[in-house]
Formats: C-alpha cells, sequence, structure tokens
C-alpha cells in the first residue's frame, strides 16, 4: 500500500521542519551554540543555506 506524503498547513511548517533537520544532524558532530550551528550549516553547505542568527526552532 502506498504512502501519503505528510500534508503541511504552509510552507512555513516545511521550512520548520527543515531547518530542525539540519541542526539536528549539525549535533551530531558534537555540542555547538547558536552561533556554531549556523556557521556549520553555512559552510557545510558551500554558502547555499543560511541559518541567521536568531533563527527560530
Amino acid at each position: 500500500m502506498l504512502r501519503k506524503p505528510p500534508v503541511y498547513r504552509n510552507r512555513i511548517d516545511l521550512l520548520q521542519g527543515t531547518l530542525d533537520l539540519l541542526i539536528l544532524q549539525t549535533l551530531q558532530w558534537g555540542p555547538r551554540h547558536g552561533y556554531g550551528i549556523g556557521q556549520a550549516i553555512r559552510t557545510g553547505s558551500s554558502d547555499v543555506l543560511r541559518a541567521p542568527a536568531g533563527s527560530k526552532w
């Protein structure tokens, strides 16, 4: 039986879930503070993705 993909109420829900996963992925390499998480996401994506300071998760 095929499963339907989750339905997101809006684009913000999808983006928020993506940011959560990026943060968790970054933290698997060791503990970091907010600024370090943002820098790791930026560096790891070759400046394609940015999580600015103060991003809510």
